[in-house]
């Protein structure tokens, strides 16, 4: 899914996508660091198209808000924690 993001616009490694169940329900995180304005139809479309069933949520963190590893691979466990806690930036359903 991220690489898909990528062929439509969003910049590498700015974009995470989180897959899991958040309270009983299929959901879908993708988490965007320092998005565009049209980064969130992207997102949308890309997740509709593959993932129709999930709920989608969209997640805006800062500049250097996504967590990753050393070698700048996201560290989706972490942020996915985050999100079930409360505790990632700017969570929105759509």
């Amino acid at each position: 899914l991220e690489g898909r993001l990528h062929e439509l616009g969003v910049t590498e490694r700015r974009a995470a996508v989180l897959l899991g169940f958040r309270d009983g329900v299929a959901t879908a995180a993708v988490v965007m660091e320092g998005a565009k304005p049209e980064w969130d139809a992207v997102a949308r479309e890309v997740v509709t198209e593959s993932l129709p069933d999930a709920e989608l949520l969209l997640v805006h963190v800062r500049r250097s808000g996504l967590a990753v590893t050393s070698s700048g691979k996201p560290r989706r466990r972490l942020m996915w924690k985050q999100l079930c806690d409360g505790t990632l930036a700017d969570t929105a359903a759509v």
